[in-house]
């Protein structure tokens, strides 16, 4: 993903177009409401395990207002340098043979779940980079997988899942799912 950016910097594209094509990015109008929903309640931990980077992710919970939301967010670190190209490194090392080389999201969910003591854990994800977090979890989780993605191709071909899985085409599937599922306190 670098060498895209650094051929866009070469190209021209400032700093300032990338902005402002990241912030255009919409987000299902449900898929955010079952963010706030999540946030607002100090029982419910919400992590994101991203293969993108830091700076997008960045910009586009500003965007929504979900920036305090996420208790932990795990991308690939990135900043703009002096020149206004996009500088992006791996998040980190690993020997995952499922896992792109830069991220193994399946680690950071087995740390996230070592570090408490979780009595539900719920993951959504749609791309073949979720597999092995969507591995990590245990029978009485939720994977929500997006149909005809990767992740839910590969999953329902599966023998190591443990956890549930339930598939989802919108936001309004995910925060339908949340209501009858999560009990939040009000």
């Amino acid at each position: 993903m670098g060498a895209t950016f650094a051929m866009s910097h070469e190209a021209g594209v400032t700093r300032l177009q990338f902005e402002e094509h990241m912030r255009a990015v919409v987000i299902h109008n449900d898929m955010a409401t079952a963010c706030r929903l999540l946030g607002e309640d100090s029982n419910v931990d919400c992590a994101i395990l991203s293969d993108c980077n830091s700076v997008f992710i960045e910009l586009i919970l500003e965007k929504y207002g979900l920036q305090k939301v996420f208790k932990n967010v795990v991308t690939n670190p990135a900043r703009f340098n002096d020149e206004g190209r996009l500088l992006i490194e791996h998040c980190h090392q690993h020997s995952c043979k499922r896992c792109p080389e830069n991220l193994c999201k399946g680690a950071f969910m087995d740390t996230f779940l070592s570090e408490m003591a979780y009595s539900k854990v719920a993951y959504i994800g749609d791309g073949g980079g979720d597999v092995c977090a969507a591995l990590s979890l245990v029978k009485g989780d939720t994977v929500l997988a997006r149909d005809g993605y990767p992740l839910q191709k590969k999953l329902v071909q599966s023998s190591e899942l443990q956890a549930d899985l339930s598939v989802w085409n919108n936001g309004t599937d995910v925060l339908e799912w949340m209501k009858t599922n999560v009990h939040l306190r009000q």
